[in-house]
């Protein structure tokens, strides 16, 4: 990946790193070429000149992937690249990615699954409005400062389906004690699955992460399960 959040901030424009599946697309092309004709540094104007041809490239074409793994001990926690499945499991995916809009369909089978039933981890239909990315489908969520292990959101257990709004390019929050910070949010409801003691829940979460540009940070959390089976909303 050729785009770094520090790159992208150093010329000017900072991006909510959580919504990566928008990291090429034509919003972000659009910023990039904002900042092309407002920043005559050299460094700026080189990497905003590789990033807008990655990005050229990557929007040609649809992008297609088949994985194959074999079975492997449990790993209950994962850095935040791709999920590893324990059992061995095939997994064949589809993306695309547009202006403002994105979609991924994955289909994946593992061995401890029954045959008439699949995998749809990471299939997605996303959409930018605005400064929003709205999103439905079954995506894996970060919600850790660091790239190795995260305690809140992760990607240890399967994603489950839901809803969810954030944040493309971070807000600039301006207070007394926050000077010149910027601020990601999201906000997201899923529907957890039926072999739960409470037969599918809702879940509910919500995120709110500031940082400054000395590379102090700080997030706030929050997370609810409400509804199901047998349980008023």
């Amino acid at each position: 990946r050729v785009l770094f959040r520090s790159e992208l901030s150093h010329c000017g424009l900072s991006i909510n790193i959580d919504n990566n599946y928008f990291l090429y697309s034509g919003a972000l092309k659009n910023d990039l070429y904002k900042i092309k004709s407002s920043d005559p540094s050299t460094e700026c104007q080189a990497f905003i000149e590789k990033a807008i041809k990655k990005i050229d490239s990557l929007n040609a074409d649809s992008y297609n992937e088949v994985i194959f793994t074999s079975k492997r001990p449990n790993l209950f926690f994962q850095d935040n690249s791709k999920k590893l499945i324990n059992d061995s499991a095939i997994t064949f995916s589809h993306q695309k990615i547009n202006n403002n809009f994105s979609y991924k369909i994955s289909i994946g089978l593992d061995d401890n699954l029954k045959k008439d039933k699949f995998l749809f981890n990471e299939s997605h239909i996303s959409y930018l409005l605005g400064n929003n990315v709205y999103s439905f489908g079954k995506r894996s969520k970060w919600w850790s400062p660091s790239k190795n292990i995260s305690l809140i959101m992760g990607n240890a257990a399967h994603p489950s389906a839901g809803f969810s709004i954030s944040n493309f390019n971070s807000n600039k929050l301006s207070l007394p004690f926050l000077h010149d910070s910027l601020i990601d949010y999201e906000v997201f409801i899923n529907r957890l699955e039926k072999s739960r003691f409470i037969s599918k829940p809702l879940l509910f979460g919500a995120r709110i992460h500031v940082r400054q540009k000395n590379d102090f940070a700080f997030s706030l959390f929050r997370t609810a399960q409400f509804g199901g089976k047998g349980r008023k909303l």
